[in-house]
């Protein structure tokens, strides 16, 4: 009987083992994806020549599917010189913008087509960033569900 008990025992210490194991492969492999759609995102851009540009227009606009949520966001056309020439381009954010006509802002151009430009407004995605700690706490919550004896 003594033996069963402390068969069961290593079971139940190997199943908390793999458990804990996976919930950590998990929370990595998501920090992992939100870090990496982040990066991606912005990486064409990173090693692009940075520059001011100037607000010329702004158009917030609200955007709905059926059956789906409304998804908002920003078109911004700006000016900036390359080279000693003036070039106007769009700038599209995934979100509302503040921005006002006559403000400026950095951005990225490719110097091989100066007219394709990014915003560098270094502000994280606050859905994924959200999205991510929920999960981790969802996890977490299902691991201590788990691993905890029932008495």
């Amino acid at each position: 009987m003594r033996r069963q008990k402390g068969e069961q025992t290593m079971k139940h210490v190997a199943t908390k083992a793999i458990w804990i194991g996976l919930v950590i492969i998990f929370i990595l492999l998501g920090a992992a994806v939100v870090i990496i759609g982040m990066r991606m995102k912005a990486s064409p851009y990173n090693s692009y020549p940075k520059t001011e540009a100037r607000i010329l227009k702004v158009e917030n606009y609200q955007r709905r599917s059926d059956g789906s949520d409304t998804k908002y966001g920003s078109t911004l056309q700006v000016e900036y010189t390359v080279n000693g020439k003036q070039v106007q381009a769009w700038v599209t954010f995934d979100r509302d913008t503040s921005l006002q006509v006559g403000e400026t802002l950095t951005i990225a151009y490719n110097p091989d087509h100066p007219s394709d430009c990014h915003a560098m407004d270094g502000k994280p995605d606050i859905t994924r960033i959200l999205a991510l700690i929920a999960g981790i706490a969802l996890v977490i919550w299902i691991c201590k569900r788990t691993l905890t004896s029932r008495r």
